[in-house]
């Protein structure tokens, strides 16, 4: 092989070493002298609490059968958003915005006003919360 060619391998071994060595760090302990802890990025992601915002949209005046069907419960800025099913119930997950304070979170339906409520806070659990639309008129024809 020509010179050139090791000093490739050679340059190719020394990346490959200073990626592994990133990718651990050794720590020493009493229990065993040398303990390779691998960091891996989703463990945060898989040990983190799923934070879901669930409920019913309603149709007023709210009655046992007023649920809306299919409505559309979302995120104001944000492409996070849910369908209700057939019985009106939602879940929509939040946990990436969890942290936010300030989200705005809307529901609407055709035929019906677009109903709109504010958390001023951070959010940490699930948050129960339904949604009651008004309807609004057909066609409002003028005088």
């Amino acid at each position: 092989m020509s010179r050139y060619c090791y000093i490739c391998l050679i340059i190719a071994f020394i990346q490959t070493l200073s990626f592994i060595r990133a990718q651990t760090t050794l720590t020493v302990t009493r229990e065993n002298y040398y303990n390779i802890d691998r960091k891996r990025p989703s463990d945060s992601l898989i040990n983190a609490q799923k934070v879901f915002l669930k409920g019913r949209v309603w149709g007023l005046p709210k009655s046992k059968d007023s649920y809306i069907p299919y409505s559309t419960v979302a995120v104001k800025g944000i492409r996070i958003f849910c369908q209700a099913d057939s019985l009106g119930y939602y879940s929509l997950d939040i946990t990436e915005i969890a942290n936010i304070s300030g989200m705005t979170f809307y529901c609407s339906y055709v035929g019906y006003h677009i109903k709109e409520i504010t958390f001023k806070y951070k959010i940490s659990k699930t948050i129960k919360l339904d949604f009651e639309l008004t309807g609004r008129p057909a066609c409002e024809l003028p005088d």
